[in-house]
This record gives C-alpha cells, sequence and structure tokens, in this order.
C-alpha cells in the first residue's frame, strides 16, 4: 500500500511538472513560450474638427484596460505614437497640435497596468481635415469658354480634394481642379474633402468671333486691291541664297481670302485671313511630311504661344516642333509686315493685329 502510494505522487508530481513547464518541440532544441495575455482592441467612435485649431477623438472603452495610447498619421505619412491616457474611463481627446488644412487619421490602443500588454489597433482609423470649416472653394460661380480652361482650389487645402462634374461632356475636371470647357452649357463641379461638398457653378460660352470694324475692313480691301493690282501677288524675299526666305500675299476671289504663304529651307506656313472675322486666323506649318495647325486670334496675339495640333493625330506636336512652328509664323508675319509697309502702308495693327509686337 504505501509503496502504491509513492507511485501515486510520482504520477502526480511528474504531470504537475508538465503541465508548467513549456512544451518542448522534438529535435529543435527551443520550446514554446506560454501565450501572453490579451486585451480588447478600442473601436473608433468618431473623429471631428473643432473650429480651427482642434480635432476632437473619440473611442470606445475596453474592459480590463489601464489606459490608452493615441496615435496619429498626418495626410499620407506613417503613424506615430501622439499621447497615453491613463484611465479605463477616459475614452476621448482633443488634438491641439494641428494645422488647418492637413487630413489627420486617429487610432487607439488599450493597454494593461503598468503597460504591460498592448491592444492591437485599426490599421484604417478615422480622419478629419483640420480647420474643413473654414476652408473654401476659389469661385462659386465660373464662366469659361468652349476650348479654355480655369483651375479650381479649395482655399487653405494641403491637400487634393475629389473632384468630379456633373456634365463631362459640358465641362470637365482634372485631378488637380483644372476646369475645361466642352461645349456650350452648365456643369456643377464639385470637390469633396474632409466630409464636406463644394460646388461651383460652370457656364461654359461659345467663344466669340469678333466681328473687325469698318476701319480695318476699309483696309482689308486697300490691300486686296493692291494684290490684284500687282499681278496678282505681293512677295517679300530675305535670307541667302542658301537660305532664302519667300513670304507672298495672294487673293483668291472663289474664298474672299487672303492666302498668306511663307517658304524656307525648313518648313512652309499658310495662313488664310478674310478681314471679317479677325479673331479665328488658321495657321497651317508643315515640316516634311509633317503638318501642323493652330488658330490665331489676331486681337489678343503676341507674337508667340500659339498651340499646334498635328493634324493627322490630332496631337499637340512635341516641344521642339512647337518652338519651330511659332518661330516661322512670327518670321512669316514680321514679312507680312514689311509687306503692309512698302505696299500700302500700313501695318498689322492696322489689320486687327491690336497686341501685335513685331
Amino acid at each position: 500500500m504505501r509503496n502504491l502510494k509513492k507511485a501515486l505522487c510520482g504520477i502526480m508530481t511528474g504531470m504537475m511538472i508538465i503541465t508548467a513547464a513549456p512544451a518542448a518541440i522534438p529535435g529543435t532544441g527551443f520550446v514554446t513560450e506560454v501565450q501572453a495575455a490579451t486585451i480588447g482592441t478600442p473601436k473608433m467612435v468618431s473623429v471631428k474638427a473643432v473650429g480651427k485649431s482642434t480635432v476632437a477623438v473619440k473611442w470606445s472603452a475596453v474592459k480590463g484596460a489601464a489606459g490608452y495610447r493615441v496615435m496619429r498619421k498626418t495626410n499620407s505619412g506613417r503613424w506615430v505614437n501622439l499621447k497615453d491616457i491613463a484611465g479605463a474611463s477616459k475614452v476621448s481627446y482633443s488634438d491641439t497640435k494641428v494645422s488647418v488644412g492637413n487630413k489627420y487619421t486617429y487610432t487607439v490602443r488599450a493597454y494593461t497596468k503598468n503597460k504591460k500588454t498592448m491592444s492591437s489597433y485599426n490599421k484604417t482609423g478615422l480622419s478629419a481635415v483640420a480647420g474643413i470649416s473654414t476652408l473654401k472653394l476659389s469661385k462659386s460661380t465660373l464662366s469659361v469658354f468652349a476650348g479654355s480652361s480655369y483651375t479650381l482650389k479649395v482655399t487653405g487645402a494641403k491637400i487634393s480634394p475629389k473632384w468630379s462634374s456633373s456634365n463631362t461632356k459640358v465641362a470637365t475636371v482634372s485631378s488637380t481642379g483644372k476646369v475645361s470647357g466642352k461645349k456650350v452649357g452648365t456643369a456643377k463641379i464639385t470637390a469633396k474633402l474632409g466630409g464636406r461638398t463644394f460646388t461651383c457653378t460652370v457656364k461654359v460660352k461659345e467663344k466669340p468671333v469678333y466681328e473687325a470694324s469698318a476701319t480695318v475692313k476699309n483696309n482689308y480691301a486697300k490691300l486686296i486691291n493692291a494684290v490684284k493690282s500687282n499681278g496678282g501677288k505681293l512677295t517679300y524675299v530675305s535670307g541667302t541664297s542658301s537660305s532664302k526666305f519667300t513670304t507672298t500675299i495672294t487673293y483668291s476671289s472663289s474664298d474672299s481670302k487672303l492666302h498668306i504663304s511663307h517658304i524656307n529651307n525648313i518648313a512652309k506656313v499658310n495662313i488664310y485671313i478674310t478681314g471679317t472675322k479677325i479673331d479665328q486666323i488658321k495657321v497651317y506649318c508643315e515640316e516634311f511630311n509633317n503638318k501642323y495647325v493652330s488658330t490665331l486670334d489676331a486681337t489678343t496675339w503676341n507674337g508667340s504661344n500659339l498651340k499646334f495640333y498635328n493634324t493627322r493625330t490630332n496631337k499637340p506636336g512635341s516641344d521642339d516642333r512647337q518652338s519651330m512652328a511659332n518661330t516661322f509664323t512670327s518670321i512669316t508675319f514680321d514679312a507680312v509686315n514689311k509687306i503692309l509697309q512698302s505696299n500700302v502702308n500700313l501695318t498689322l495693327k492696322s489689320l486687327g493685329f491690336t497686341r501685335y509686337n513685331g
């Protein structure tokens, strides 16, 4: 009987040792650790901007928590520890270290006594834009011409809002707020940021075609008569024999247009002018097998900055092609100015080019 008791005591002692000690992993020499106690993850309740300089953060209480750690990230940055708050019942925090226009995202971890155990956290968090109530859209109403653009902004915002248009056939808007007029009509452009929606009503108008004044029309008539009386063309030649520039003005009764042609050893420029609708002048520039076109506004053109498009692909030419086409267009009009001065005692300003600098 005494031997049986000893055996039972030995078995119980062995079981207690096995139960208390970490379990060995066969063939590895390592033992598993006893799993630490866990604590629940706080649920984010709300994050709200208050005035210009405060963001109020709230979360739910966690059973067994001794306190909470508030974490924050700014705009697209990383999480940083912001504040440790002692007390299981303290479930709110006012962040006053914020700047208007920045987006702040918050999350919270719970911890046990002496911070021995930290909970996990909501990795998405909740966000607010500081001072969102003070931000404004740069314009609430806007008028643009078809083919023109204007860039809207949410003033004071340090991040980009999400832009959209109610009618993309009338006006489109890019991710940076650039509004482009497409056709006559009205569209609402909206910017969404920090829970607010900013709206701008955009009216797209047809680009005006300026009717030439009676004086300008009379000057065109003088030029047309000079062309006709000089054998049907007026010519200006410059450059050298190896690099000759020839500019010619002719008139076609079939389309009632003045045709301006400029030819050099690199490219050819063709311009057609009616003398009545003076801001819709088409400029064609040919270089080898490529042909580019632009529309020139005689009332605003300053001698450069025309946008040329490939007539085959309808895409803008490269920077060097743009530069080339603008350079030869300017050279062409310089030559036309000389033709006008020497043959009819006029200048391009006499023909409606009110801001021409050549």
